[in-house]
């Protein structure tokens, strides 16, 4: 399938991106997933900050989905593997977070119709900057760190 093929696996990026993907996964299953990305983040900080956050994000997911080339294709919320458009996904947020716009709106194109491109990268900013910020103090608190007795790809 189509943007499915994985093409890494979640311990081996940035937790904060680790993060960003299981979020998508979790917003993609519907209400309940959605329920649980906002009490992620209204745990993590400020009211305010978590509406707003969660509000950009998705706009984003909303975006993205809209005026995608074909479905999307994500991997299960437990499965370590790092699915291509997940991928692409991680990658346009981290190009446009890192001031890169440009290349983060020229990445969406791959996913999206290339007249949306440019307003991808610019809440791709937002998004990635909050999940930058949000950050982890420890190694051990990846979101999604498997035990090394569970390395299974699938």
């Amino acid at each position: 399938m189509r943007g499915g093929v994985p093409v890494g696996q979640l311990h081996a990026i940035t937790p904060w991106e680790a993060l960003l993907v299981r979020h998508l996964r979790l917003w993609c299953d519907g209400p309940e997933g959605r329920l649980k990305v906002k009490n992620d983040w209204e745990r993590a900080g400020p009211k305010a900050a978590a509406e707003n956050t969660l509000a950009v994000f998705d706009a984003l997911i909303i975006t993205l989905t809209s005026y995608a080339r074909r479905p999307l294709v994500r991997h299960c919320l437990t499965c370590e593997c790092l699915g291509a458009d997940e991928g692409v996904f991680v990658q346009i947020v981290s190009a446009a977070s890192g001031g890169a716009l440009d290349d983060a709106a020229l990445m969406s194109g791959l996913i999206a119709m290339p007249a949306h491109a440019e307003h991808i990268a610019i809440l791709a900013a937002q998004v990635g900057a909050a999940f930058r910020a949000r950050g982890f103090a420890r190694a051990d608190q990846h979101p999604t760190r498997p035990s090394a007795q569970h390395r299974v790809l699938h």
